[in-house]
């Protein structure tokens, strides 16, 4: 375009003639060309110094241009370069009245959506304006609060009125700008808000400040929310010092690890020193730091939930045990990294010391119960081979034979009690009663069992019903010790007319044994733990048959140490059925 009639043109500061457009080297519109028209005469449109178009006239014909012509153009530039000046101002005047408007109208949005209080102070005449926020804040519409500052300073309270005033006008008097205080402003209702008040100084050339304009807000809840936090954070202190709770805060981001006095002092470490996480290790037994170590990597763990539940051992710098201490925590995650963990750690040494003296009272009574079942044997063999031989003899009177029999039961009844109490405390601390796996019939074995039980119960009815393959491999012994126990409480807690039904069936992997009374349905608050020890179904039964409480106990463990389960349903007008599941051999 360098070459072309326009571009010389914009380019030219005096009018420019062309003599023939059809035939010059420079170049012109298309639409130029295929007019007609020929010799061409323009001039830039230039109004102060900023070039807006160009501006140019043609004739057909092909002649020189006269200098009234040129003149004649130079005046009609000069008056259209004037109107689109003024058209171009125009437009730029609408666009910033637009403008003006959008923001006006924003402004007067944004305060009617908040609660803010807008203000304006005239600082030459001391005028306040207040926008329409003022009376969501305090009740007081912008009419009722006054036009002078003087009336915004006899609504702030007393104790605050002298420390705000003064400290705007130091603010002012030295040359600031921003301003910023929290007090309490009076409220329609008779009561005051908590605001807090921002303020900007506007100031003129010579630095004289002329007027302020600031956003009073509310935040009467804020300062109650954190009144009731001071407090409660007050009240957990008091709690933690009366509990004397060690607290700790470790950032497994940046490593840092803190601890308050109680807490060095459970460990028996100088309040001082900083503690870093491989000291906490060091502190601990060795025998509980991997341990320790652990529970930390998996509370660091989203998978875990943060949760942190251990007791450690400290030692003191000697390296001598002082104490139990129990540390409870939570971990806290951003991203699936935790970022935060804190916790407590409470001296439990007591607690601990307890339960070692309760456990090993315990033991010793269940050891002196197993010495003393197991030598008590002995007598009670020698007080039944004694009977059986007396019993052997011709000439016993009825009443002898009546005093043996009564012997022979007793001392029967002493030796049940005596294996019970011998397979109870080979339960509690030999680990579990011990088995012996044989192949067996137990279809067969039930059966057998059970007619030996019938011998010391003529007078009831014992059903015995089977189905399914009844062949695995099981303890004999240890089995009859469950389905006489089994029989002989259904027996005991049945009325007399009534049968006793006992089940062996085969099912798949397993046999089932089910042992079904008649009677009054155990109370459903035993049966959670109708299995412990020292623990009878119910009250009443045949009080010559009854056991001192470990039968169910020891059935559970037998039952338990070939792998399988034992359960009980007990409904009025149903009766009472444990059930018995045995897996065929061991797993």
């Amino acid at each position: 375009m360098g070459s072309s009639f326009v571009a010389r043109l914009a380019a030219s500061e005096e009018s420019l003639e062309l003599a023939d457009a059809a035939s010059a080297g420079l170049a012109v519109a298309e639409g130029v060309r295929q007019s007609g028209l020929h010799s061409l005469l323009g001039l830039r449109l230039w109004p102060h110094g900023k070039l807006l178009g160009v501006f140019y006239l043609g004739v057909a014909e092909i002649r020189p241009f006269e200098p009234q012509a040129r003149r004649y153009l130079e005046t009609l530039v000069e008056y259209l370069s004037g109107i689109i000046q003024k058209a171009l101002l125009l437009q730029q005047l609408r666009q910033a009245n637009e403008r003006l408007r959008k923001s006006e109208t924003l402004y007067r949005l944004a305060t009617g959506a908040i609660s803010d209080a807008i203000w304006e102070w005239n600082l030459q005449t001391d005028t306040v304006s207040w926008s329409g926020g003022v009376e969501k804040l305090s009740g007081h519409t912008p009419e009722q609060l006054g036009g002078h500052v003087s009336n915004w300073y006899d609504n702030i309270h007393p104790e605050d009125r002298e420390r705000v005033v003064h400290g705007i006008h130091v603010l002012i008097a030295s040359g600031g700008q921003r301003w910023r205080e929290e007090y309490r402003f009076h409220h329609r209702d008779g009561g005051y808000v908590h605001v807090t008040d921002h303020g900007l100084v506007e100031r003129d050339a010579s630095g004289r400040a002329v007027r302020m304009v600031g956003a009073m807000q509310d935040i009467t809840a804020r300062k109650a929310a954190s009144e009731a936090l001071r407090a409660s954070e007050d009240r957990l202190r008091m709690a933690v010092r009366a509990t004397e709770l060690g607290t700790w805060d470790f950032n497994p981001v940046t490593g840092i690890l803190r601890w308050d006095e109680r807490c060095k002092a459970l460990f028996g470490l100088p309040l001082v020193p900083e503690v870093t996480y491989e000291g906490f290790l060091e502190a601990l037994h060795p025998e509980d730091r991997e341990r320790a170590h652990a529970a930390v990597q998996w509370a660091l763990q989203p998978a875990s939930g943060g949760e942190y539940d251990i007791e450690f051992r400290p030692l003191r710098q000697e390296g001598r045990i002082v104490r139990w201490v129990r540390g409870i925590g939570r971990g806290y995650f951003e991203g699936g990294r935790a970022v935060r963990f804190i916790g407590t750690a409470q001296d439990i040494s007591e607690r601990k010391y307890q339960e070692q003296e309760s456990r090993k009272r315990a033991e010793f009574a269940e050891q002196l119960i197993g010495i003393v079942s197991h030598d008590l044997r002995n007598p009670l063999n020698a007080i039944t081979l004694s009977v059986a031989a007396l019993m052997r003899q011709e000439d016993l009177g009825d009443r002898q034979a009546k005093g043996l029999a009564r012997i022979s039961a007793a001392t029967e009844r002493a030796t049940r009690m005596i294996r019970d109490l011998l397979d109870f405390t080979r339960a509690r601390l030999g680990g579990g009663i011990p088995i012996e796996r044989k192949p067996l019939e137990l279809h067969t074995h039930c059966r057998q069992v059970v007619e030996e039980v019938r011998l010391a119960h003529p007078d009831r009815e014992v059903e015995v019903v089977r189905g399914g393959d009844g062949a695995g491999e099981w303890d004999g012994d240890r089995l009859a010790q469950v389905i006489t126990n089994l029989v002989n409480n259904a027996l005991a807690y049945s009325p007399p007319g009534t049968p006793v039904r006992v089940e062996t069936r085969g099912v798949d992997g397993t046999v089932l044994l089910s042992v079904h009374n008649a009677g009054k349905p155990i109370p459903r608050e035993l049966l959670p733990r109708l299995f412990e020890p020292m623990t009878r179904g119910r009250p009443g039964g045949d009080s010559a048959s009854r056991s001192i409480g470990l039968g169910l106990f020891i059935v559970a463990n037998i039952v338990h140490a070939h792998g399988g389960t034992i359960e009980v349903r007990s409904e009025e007008g149903e009766g009472t059925t444990f059930t018995v599941r045995l897996p065929r051999r061991a797993a």
